[in-house]
C-alpha cells in the first residue's frame, strides 16, 4: 500500500525487510515467485522514488542518535543474500540501481547549470 501511496521510502524500507527475510530461508523452500514480484516492485519503487524525489539517497534509521543508511548499502546486502533461485531478479534490480544513479548524478550537476541559465534570463522584454 505505500507505493500507491508514493510514500517510496517507506515501501523501500519494507521491500528491504521482506526480501532479506525470504533471503535468508534455504533456497529449496524460497518463494521465488514472491521474491520475483518483490524485485519487480522494488525497481519500480527505486525508479519513481529517486526520480520524484521521495526517496533520498539516504534514509534516516534511528532519528535519535542520527544512524542513516543509503541505498546503495541496502542493495548491497541485498546481493550478498542473493544466492540461488530468485537471486537474477536482485541482480537485474542492483544494475538498474546503477544506471538511475549515474542518471540522477547527471541530472544533479544539470540541475545547477540550468538555474544559472535561468537566472541570467532578462526578466522585461526588451523595447525596440
Amino acid at each position: 500500500a505505500y507505493y500507491e501511496l508514493g510514500k517510496y521510502k517507506d515501501c523501500f524500507l519494507c521491500i528491504c525487510l521482506a526480501l532479506r527475510l525470504l533471503l535468508k530461508v534455504p533456497q529449496t523452500q524460497r518463494n521465488v515467485s514472491l521474491i520475483k514480484r518483490l524485485c519487480t516492485r522494488l525497481s519500480k519503487t527505486l525508479r519513481y522514488g529517486l526520480h520524484s524525489g521521495r526517496l533520498p539517497r539516504e534514509i534516516p534509521v534511528s532519528p535519535s542518535n542520527g544512524l542513516k543508511i543509503t541505498v546503495k548499502e541496502q542493495l548491497d546486502e541485498l546481493k550478498a543474500f542473493s544466492k540461488g533461485p530468485g537471486s537474477e531478479d536482485i541482480v537485474e534490480v542492483w544494475n538498474e540501481w546503477g544506471h538511475l544513479n549515474s542518471e540522477i548524478t547527471r541530472t544533479a550537476k544539470g540541475s545547477a547549470e540550468a538555474r544559472a541559465r535561468m537566472a541570467r534570463m532578462p526578466i522585461y522584454k526588451a523595447v525596440p
